[in-house]
């Protein structure tokens, strides 16, 4: 594009005088009306072609509109499981919170409790086994299914916390709040009964007895009783120190604000997956190619009319003998088209 300094060259005068363009010529000559559909041609042009340049992009919108309107539908309905589930954990904490009595790690000690004493039983089962000629992955076997029997036999003290516990919360239905009725079976005293739980605490016992007379047996058939006592002992001590790790642990209400939170945090982390679907992203990528490249088209197209224009001022300009010096004004004392200006003195 030309300079217009390069065109136009403006020199300081005395007096000014400038011909107003004709009468006859006062709508346009045929040249100012051909720049006029030029830079009208620019106009069209320019976003003709930003509409060739996008189609790809516009086509794949269109073509992802249906798996991206299933994804919106599915992302609309997880954001309501998201709202759902954030207000059951608030609900479920802000009621029930002055009923939790479990610390808030005492999930980490439990289950390193729980993995350590299982262990421990195994190992001693493991070792008797074959020090006494027994096939390595056999011995391996009944040692682990042994360990998780000391476990499980102690889990019985998480039964007997929760009667304990169900009792010290037990309400008449008609003094609970609304919010509490929400939770009414943790009020209730619908526990088992103490013939239950004494059945329970006797065969959770069988089972110590059992693991423990087994392991002094079989160390004692190699080592000697002592050796035999000393195992069956630890192996005794191991499921009652499970039974106190349970006990410990049992918290129905702690659990229930605990699976809140856990479904609350699986609603957002799905919300967050299905918001990072392809369909989705994949159109949206394609959408803004076709607004930016559509916008660039046109003001490409406005520029290059302002440049049309431009050019034809510059020609008139260079033939003031046919078209005068510029547009006839109807301001006052303004000269006749055709004519000459009255002469500007110059008050510099």
């Amino acid at each position: 594009m030309a300079n217009a300094s390069d065109v136009v060259n403006l020199q300081r005068v005395d007096e000014a005088s400038a011909i107003a363009a004709p009468d006859p010529i006062a709508a346009g000559t045929w040249m100012e009306r051909g720049f006029g559909k030029l830079a009208a041609e620019q106009e069209h042009l320019w976003p003709a072609e930003g509409e060739q340049a996008s189609r790809v992009h516009a086509a794949t919108a269109v073509g992802l509109n249906s798996a991206a309107e299933t994804e919106q539908f599915l992302l609309s309905e997880s954001a309501s499981l998201v709202t759902a589930s954030k207000e059951s954990y608030q609900h479920c904490q802000k009621t029930l919170l002055p009923w939790v009595h479990r610390g808030p790690h005492h999930n980490l000690r439990y289950w390193v409790g729980w993995t350590v004493l299982g262990l421990g039983d195994a190992v001693g089962v493991a070792g008797a086994a074959i020090l006494l000629g027994e096939e390595i992955w056999i011995a391996v076997g009944q040692a682990m299914a042994t360990g998780l029997a000391a476990v499980t036999a102690g889990s019985a003290g998480h039964d007997l916390k929760e009667v304990r516990m169900a009792r010290q919360r037990r309400r008449d239905p008609d003094d609970l709040t609304e919010d509490e009725k929400r939770y009414r079976r943790f009020f209730d005293d619908t526990s088992a009964g103490d013939s239950l739980l004494r059945v329970v605490a006797w065969l959770a016992g069988a089972i110590v007895v059992l693991i423990a007379a087994g392991i002094f047996a079989l160390r004692a058939s190699i080592e000697g009783g002592l050796a035999g006592l000393v195992f069956g002992a630890l192996a005794a001590a191991t499921a009652l120190a499970s039974f106190f790790n349970s006990y410990s642990h049992a918290d129905e209400v702690a659990d229930l604000i605990a699976v809140a939170l856990r479904d609350f945090r699986q609603a957002v982390r799905r919300y967050r997956r299905m918001g990072r679907a392809a369909p989705l992203r994949r159109r949206a990528r394609a959408h803004e190619m076709v607004k930016s490249i559509t916008e660039e088209h046109r003001l490409r197209g406005e520029a290059a009319a302002h440049h049309v224009q431009a050019l034809k001022f510059q020609s008139l300009t260079a033939n003031p003998g046919v078209v005068g010096h510029g547009p006839a004004t109807n301001n006052q004392g303004a000269a006749p088209a055709g004519q000459t200006t009255p002469p500007a003195k110059d008050s510099r």
